[in-house]
């Protein structure tokens, strides 16, 4: 995200965003926001209700909507999948020529070309590189009529997602395309934790994507229920 988008969601949560700056040194940004203490019981995590095994795979996320973006991409480091994530197409186009992915999430109507023209050019990137396995392209679109449905799949498309992007439908439309190509997760049990801001302080340190995840997780499985209604209001600021 950048400092605009960030400092509209901090300050939705009254919260402030700080900088340090040296010259020839470089830049440090920081952000101080109030949250609740959230205490994760310990659980086992195992696999999905029905017998459906959990895969995880290097998805591309295209989204130009910040808060889309953000509960996807929350959904999907849940699951254990590892994002990338573009917001525009073509940002997306140099992140599939630096990267292979195991699936695409294309969002339709992007703010730089369709979401059509956008499969075509990754399918040409994969015809120039000698890519043996074609990476499963998922069409993510709020048009929900058949006809348009039909559109996207006549058009390359190997599946399709609605907007709002639904957990169980990510979940599922994922297990179906890379069941076959990626490591199975095992059970593991999770140890009671107290997850506090500096922990996330900490981890946003090596990597601000998974404390991204890791918030949208809180939003989506209601701890700090004020906070969705946060994000919708610094959406319209």
């Amino acid at each position: 995200m950048g400092l605009a988008i960030s400092q509209k969601l901090v300050r939705a949560m009254n919260g402030g965003i700080y900088v340090d700056s040296y010259l020839g040194e470089g830049s440090r940004f920081w952000f101080v926001i109030p949250l609740e203490q959230c205490t994760l019981e310990g659980q086992e995590i195992t696999t999905p209700i029905g017998g459906a095994e959990t895969v995880n795979g290097r998805v591309l996320l295209v989204e130009d909507n910040t808060v889309n973006l953000m509960v996807a991409e929350g959904f999907l480091v849940n699951m254990g999948h590892h994002v990338i994530a573009a917001e525009t197409g073509e940002d997306a186009k140099v992140m599939f020529e630096q990267h292979e992915f195991d699936i695409a999430l294309v969002d339709i109507n992007l703010p730089d070309c369709s979401g059509v023209d956008l499969l075509h050019a990754f399918q040409q990137i994969e015809r120039r590189r000698g890519q043996k396995g074609k990476t499963p392209m998922i069409a993510v679109s709020a048009h929900v009529f058949t006809e348009e449905v039909e559109s996207y799949l006549e058009a390359g498309f190997n599946g399709y997602l609605p907007k709002p992007v639904d957990r169980e439908d990510l979940r599922d439309i994922i297990q179906q395309h890379l069941a076959s190509k990626v490591e199975l997760f095992k059970p593991v049990n999770s140890p009671s934790e107290t997850v506090t801001f500096n922990t996330l302080d900490e981890i946003a340190i090596i990597d601000e994507s998974v404390v991204r995840g890791i918030l949208a997780s809180w939003v989506l499985n209601g701890c700090g229920r004020s906070s969705m209604r946060l994000l919708s209001r610094a959406k319209r600021q």
